[in-house]
């Protein structure tokens, strides 16, 4: 299976797993050094936050290249966006902090 066959596959399975209790999306990332990487990003729609943790997809492209079913590349977004979301409680303090000018300046 070709990379955009990959992620399109991901991509499916990752919406059928959350149907409408998430929001799953791709965005490219330009790296200091000039590469460019696609990140995958979840976010639970019924969170303040507006921030979300990427998987570089290229990098669980390469351990599905090496043999890792696509089912377990899956697990592995899954256990890192869970493991790596951010709480709405810290957001809100840190949202709060950084709207206010007294606290930026």
């Amino acid at each position: 299976m070709c990379y955009d066959e990959f992620k399109a596959a991901i991509l499916e399975i990752l919406k059928d797993f959350y149907e409408n209790d998430a929001e799953i999306g791709v965005a490219e990332v330009m790296k200091n050094n000039g590469f460019k990487l696609e990140g995958l990003w979840i976010r639970d729609k019924e969170s303040d936050v507006n921030m979300a943790p990427l998987v570089y997809l290229q990098n669980v492209y390469r351990k599905y290249q090496g043999g890792l079913p696509l089912e377990d590349c899956v697990g592995e977004i899954i256990d890192f966006a869970n493991m790596n979301a951010f709480p709405n409680e810290l957001m809100n303090v840190s949202s709060m902090i950084l709207n206010e000018w007294e606290f930026v300046k």
